[in-house]
């Protein structure tokens, strides 16, 4: 990589802020990589916490899991048993470099700065949304069944003038 020439335009990544020491770290982003081109929807505030759902780019691809970039500083690591990909499928195909990724925020350790992914987590709520939506829409259905048909006995029982 280039050392950047002074009065020239870099994309960087703030790594560390101290203001109390004075400090800013920084680390000069690759020209093609990922994080130079992006857009992300980065969670708010900057700050991640497990539970939430966000979406990133996807890095790099390793043995055991997917990298993805979701903010300055902030890289998760989808493990492989958390794509939702067949063992021999090709996770590569499945989630290209560069490609935008929904994720669900497992565990955040910020002592290794290590951030645990899920797509799994994405598709199993969905999966939970949907048979909870299934499951209302069948109650509507059966109590309207029992109330019209509790009229049309009431309306037989009634005496005939």
């Amino acid at each position: 990589m280039e050392i950047p020439i002074r009065g020239t335009s870099v994309v960087v990544e703030l790594l560390s802020f101290e203001p109390d020491r004075k400090r800013i770290g920084l680390a000069v982003v690759p020209e093609g990589s990922v994080r130079a081109g992006g857009s992300v929807a980065a969670p708010s505030q900057g700050t991640i916490v497990a539970g939430a759902r966000v979406t990133g780019k996807v890095e790099r691809h390793e043995n055991y899991g997917v990298f993805v970039f979701l903010a300055p500083g902030k890289t998760g690591l989808v493990p492989m048993a958390e794509t939702g990909v067949e063992r021999e499928g090709d996770v590569q195909k499945k989630f290209p470099v560069g490609s935008d990724l929904e994720v669900v925020v497992l565990e955040v350790d910020p002592a290794s700065r290590r951030i645990r992914l899920s797509v799994k987590g994405i598709a199993e709520a969905e999966q939970k949304r949907e048979a909870r939506a299934y499951a209302e829409s069948q109650e509507s259905e059966s109590t309207s069944g029992i109330g019209s048909m509790a009229e049309q006995l009431r309306s037989a029982m009634r005496p005939k003038d």
